[in-house]
Order: structure tokens, then sequence, then C-alpha cells
């Protein structure tokens, strides 16, 4: 019989030295984390965004005196706020903006993020922790690929708010 093994959050120690509302960065880097990893490799996961983290630090992103807040205020930057859903109505399919809960924001975000940097990791000769390292920077900076991707789900919403009373939830 197989034991259900306990889940191991490098980060978690931090997070709970820090408890407070403004210190989500210990929690979007667990799952920043998670989102990385390849193949079980949580630590090499770990390190990757450990590096990524201290040289935006290094290269004086904003100023900002811990890692995790620069981590938490470029996933804030990239967080959307509304989102298109498809609602089947009559035979006809409308886009219905409606709004998302706050988990499902910063999951979308910190998806964008990673699949941001694994998208640049294919066309430059950067290795993956400067890839991710320049993505968040981007974002920190309100730039970048996943910002687009935010402005243009948000567009996309406000170009259909004409559909929004079909929506029942």
């Amino acid at each position: 019989m197989v034991q259900n093994k306990r889940k191991i959050k490098p980060f978690y120690l931090l997070n709970k030295l820090f408890i407070g509302p403004s210190h989500k960065g210990f929690v979007y880097a667990d799952k920043m984390t998670n989102l990385i990893m390849r193949n079980g490799h949580k630590a090499k996961a770990s390190k990757i965004l450990l590096s990524a983290l201290t040289s935006m630090h290094l290269k004086g992103a904003g100023s900002y005196t811990c890692k995790f807040d620069m981590l938490q205020a470029a996933v804030t930057n990239v967080m959307p706020f509304v989102e298109v859903r498809k609602v089947k109505v009559r035979g006809t399919t409308h886009m219905v903006p409606s709004h998302i809960s706050e988990a499902r924001q910063s999951a979308l975000a910190l998806r964008w993020l990673v699949q941001a940097a694994r998208d640049m990791r294919k066309t430059s000769s950067m290795n993956y922790a400067e890839c991710l390292a320049v993505v968040l920077t981007d974002a920190l900076k309100s730039q970048g690929a996943a910002r687009h991707k935010r402005d243009t789900l948000h567009k996309m919403a406000e170009a259909n708010r004409s559909s929004a009373f079909y929506r029942w939830w």
C-alpha cells in the first residue's frame, strides 16, 4: 500500500516566518516552482526560480528590499480582472465577460509568466533562469508578453460587454 507523501514546499518555512497579508510572494514562489518543475525535479525548479529572482534583485529592478516582494509585484501587474467565457444561448455562442476569483487571477498570471519564459527560451541563446528574470522584469515594468496577454483579454472582455446580460452565475 502506497502512503501519501507530504508535499514539499521549499518556501513554506519563509512564508511561516513572515505571516501577513503583504507577503504573498512566498506563496507565489511555491506555485511558480511547481509550474516550472518538469519530470519531478523540484529542487532544480526552485534553483532556477531563486537564480532568476537573485539576478533580478542584483540588477536593481525597482526599489524592493526582498526578492519575493518583486515577484509579488510582477504577478500583481500581470493579473487579469475579467475573463471571457463561452455561453450558448438559442443555438448561438456568445462570449460573456465575467469576473475572476483571486486564486484564478494569480494562477493565470503565474502560468502566463512561465509560458512567456519558455517561449523566450526557444528563440534566444539565454538559459531558462535568465529568460525568467527578463520576463519577470518586464512584468514588473508592466510590459512584455504576459502583460500583453492580459491586455488582450481585457480588450476582448470590453468588446463583448454587450453580451454581459447573458451571464447567470
